[in-house]
C-alpha cells in the first residue's frame, strides 16, 4: 500500500444499484470512492480506474467477493491505515463488532478509535467498513455507514445473497 501525497486526481463514476459511485485515484492507487449525486464528467484514463469499474461492476452484477488487486493509496494517519487494513480482512458476507476489530488488529481497548478510524474511511466498498457493526446491532439494524444505513443494510444484503 502506498501513502497518497499531492498527486494529480483523476476521476470516473460507476452507476451503481445504490447510487453513483465516484472513484478518485492518481497515479499511485486509488484515494477515494464516495457516492454521489449525479456525474461529474467522463472517466479518466488510469487504467486502474478502469480496473476498479471492473471489478465495481463485477462487485455488483457478477459476484465478486474481493478486491484485492487494485493499488489503493491511503490518506490518513499510520493507525488509520492499520485499521483499514485490518477491515479488508474481514471475510465477503461476514461482520464484526468493532470491539472484535480492535482485538484482532492488536488495538487494544480502543474500540472508539476504531470507529473514528472507520469513519475517515474514503475508500467505500474497498475498505469493507460496511462489515463492522456495533455489539448492540439486532435485527435488520446494522448501525451507522458514511453513505447511509440503508446503503449498509443493502451491501450487507448484497454480500449474504451471493455467498
Amino acid at each position: 500500500m502506498y501513502t497518497a501525497r499531492m498527486l494529480e486526481l483523476q476521476r470516473a463514476w460507476y452507476p451503481s444499484r445504490i447510487g453513483t459511485i465516484e472513484i478518485a485515484a492518481t497515479e499511485k492507487g486509488i484515494v477515494d470512492i464516495s457516492f454521489v449525486e449525479e456525474q461529474r464528467g467522463d472517466n479518466a484514463e488510469l487504467p486502474h480506474l478502469h480496473l476498479c469499474l471492473l471489478q465495481l461492476k463485477e462487485y455488483f452484477e457478477e459476484g465478486r467477493r474481493q478486491f484485492d488487486t487494485l493499488p489503493l493509496a491511503f490518506i490518513g494517519t499510520d493507525f488509520q491505515t492499520r485499521v483499514w487494513e485490518e477491515t479488508m480482512k474481514i471475510p465477503f458476507g461476514e461482520t464484526v463488532t468493532y470491539g472484535k476489530l480492535a482485538e484482532l488488529g492488536g488495538f487494544g481497548a480502543a474500540t472508539r478509535a476504531v470507529g473514528t478510524a472507520l469513519g475517515r474511511n474514503k475508500l467505500a466498498i474497498l475498505v469493507p467498513c460496511h462489515r463492522i457493526i456495533p455489539a448492540s446491532a439486532s435485527g435488520p439494524k446494522s448501525g451507522e455507514y458514511a453513505w447511509g444505513a440503508w446503503r449498509k443494510e443493502w451491501l450487507l444484503h448484497h454480500e449474504r445473497d451471493e455467498r
